[in-house]
């Protein structure tokens, strides 16, 4: 019995059976979008442009337990993939509403139209926060090594990070969950920025300059290796945090290449696990907390989740029988131990957490407050007259 069946069941989208009912047929609809929600799929320009349009007809606005919600008649969602593109864009009142980065909030955001025409936020509230990470290919030897996946963390120099990039408005995370869940351990600290450490733990594992030419070298097989790998990402904002980590692994003899990929070529590569570390970020998903999709050894597979690999028996036990615990306190006592257990063997380097939502919209957007608790609630929004 999965804990999270009433979740899955109620959380069903009902179908029209005369557009899906044929499952060949449906099978070939791949442009076709039909459902029963409060707005209708009006227009998509791949990679511009998503045009959504109220549907009127939908039951829920007759029900109490949705109103208040969904009074846009139109809902534009534009793609940038520039984010001074869309500063400008809101500045000049082409964009009602826009996320925004810590950097850009306290730097790219002053002055006229901002407060005026455009107001920006800074809330606080429960939401579950994500995390970004650098994930170490399991695949590859050189990180099949817990010491060498520890030392590698101690040599990410994370508080300095926060400082430059991000203001201080976050929190360097621990785990594999947001710090604040109730899943989180309160014992686990994070990893903090030690290269004396890391390199003691570097030596223990057998990774020296034997040969004096500035990088750590390892015999294995009679083989000499170098200590040198590639880090892949798919945003250009972020390369600045890899550019700080390159210099601060080559202080101690590790070569570290940066290679940008446009988000397809980086999806294959990731699928295909052809690489030796990654780049990313999770959302913060739901409040209670379900890691199989991520850390389970079953979703280490081609176009899973589990794409570093990372594999466990112990660590997926606890999955398996955390997901079949009813008791909401027995499995909370389980995925805490999973946290733990996953933060020890450091298959991530856990980025952050940040404190903060940062957003911005224009003066003719009205809300009933800055945030609820778990989200700034945007679907109680409306237009000004």
């Amino acid at each position: 019995t999965y804990f999270k069946n009433f979740d899955v069941i109620a959380g069903m989208s009902i179908l029209p059976k005369h557009v899906y009912g044929d499952v060949e047929k449906s099978k070939k609809m791949t442009r076709t979008l039909i459902g029963s929600g409060p707005y209708k799929l009006d227009k998509f320009d791949r990679g511009n442009l998503i045009v959504l349009k109220r549907n009127d007809a939908w039951y829920g606005f007759n029900d109490d337990a949705w109103k208040g919600q969904f009074n846009f008649a139109t809902i534009n969602m534009r793609f940038y993939k520039d984010e001074n593109a869309i500063l400008e864009r809101a500045k000049k009142g082409e964009l009602d509403y826009v996320d925004l980065r810590p950097e850009a909030f306290v730097k790219k955001t002053e002055g006229a139209p901002w407060g005026k025409t455009v107001i920006k936020h800074k809330v606080e509230n429960s939401a579950p926060k994500s995390y970004g990470f650098v994930g170490w290919n399991f695949r590859r030897e050189l990180f099949q090594d817990r010491d060498v996946r520890i030392a590698l963390a101690h040599l990410m120099n994370r508080d300095e990070m926060n400082k430059k990039f991000r203001y201080n408005m976050a929190e360097l995370a621990t785990g594999p969950t947001y710090l604040k869940s109730e899943y989180s351990s309160k014992v686990t600290k994070p990893l903090l920025y030690n290269p004396k450490l890391a390199t003691e733990m570097l030596a223990k594992s057998g990774w020296k300059d034997s040969d004096k030419d500035g990088l750590l070298d390892k015999t294995v097989n009679g083989k000499k290796n170098s200590f040198r790998f590639t880090l892949i990402h798919p945003n250009k904002d972020n390369e600045k945090y890899w550019t700080m980590y390159k210099e601060d692994l080559k202080k101690v003899g590790i070569e570290m290449e940066i290679k940008y990929l446009e988000w397809n070529s980086f999806l294959k590569i990731m699928d295909e696990g052809n690489f030796d570390a990654v780049s990313l970020a999770w959302g913060g998903g739901d409040i209670t907390w379900d890691p199989k999709q991520i850390w389970h050894s079953a979703s280490a597979v081609p176009g899973g989740s589990n794409f570093i690999g990372y594999k466990n028996p112990e660590i997926d036990k606890l999955i398996d029988e955390a997901r079949q615990t009813l008791d909401e306190n027995k499995r909370r006592k389980l995925l805490i131990n999973v946290y733990e257990k996953i933060a020890a063997d450091a298959p991530y380097v856990f980025m952050f957490n940040d404190k903060f939502e940062f957003y911005a919209n224009s003066s003719k957007i009205q809300t009933p407050a800055e945030t609820f608790k778990y989200s700034i609630g945007r679907d109680y929004w409306w237009m000004k007259p």
